[in-house]
């Protein structure tokens, strides 16, 4: 018994200095943030996401997994952030936005999210990104739990979401 308080006190101090040391953390995982506000962190969540026929044509090529089980992954991971993002506030950001010079509104939601300016956010995209063609899309089956997903994921685009306090205690 006296191993798992000895793992969970390293565990704790590690995740302190982690926080320090880096105001953002990338995490495929809620646990991170739930740990980071048991520590009295205030942690806002940056929810970048992808179309489902680009995310599941991409992965499949890369790892060759079936469509089925990239779509069940797909689901669960993106639902799950989505409610991380309502529990503990933050913003939600397209892939396709941020690859698209022309669009900007996203990057209030991620200036307040990270307490960054959002001109210098814009000034990196800048750099990196290159303008490109819209994509054409992959032929992949329709799936309407994930098109439902992502009309709930469009409604919470470009702007921050304050955290759920009811959810934060939960």
């Amino acid at each position: 018994m006296w191993h798992r308080k000895l793992h969970r006190a390293l565990g704790q101090i590690y995740l302190r200095l982690a926080m320090k040391r880096a105001p953002f953390a990338k995490c495929g995982d809620s646990v991170i943030p739930l740990l980071a506000r048991k520590l009295g962190y205030r942690p806002g969540v940056v929810f970048l996401y992808r179309h489902y026929v680009d995310q599941t044509f991409s992965a499949h090529q890369r790892h060759g997994i079936g469509y089925a089980e990239l779509m069940e992954s797909y689901y669960n991971h993106n639902s799950t952030a989505l409610m991380t993002v309502q529990v503990y506030g933050g913003c939600v950001v397209s892939y396709e936005e941020i690859m698209d010079v022309s669009e900007t509104a996203w990057a209030a939601a991620l200036a307040r999210t990270t307490g960054l300016d959002a001109e210098t956010i814009l000034a990196s995209r800048a750099k990196i990104v290159c303008p490109q063609p819209p994509a054409t899309r992959r032929i992949v089956p329709s799936d309407p739990r994930a098109d439902a997903l992502l009309t709930q994921l469009a409604d919470f685009r470009e702007r921050y979401i304050e955290a759920d306090r009811l959810g934060e205690r939960s």
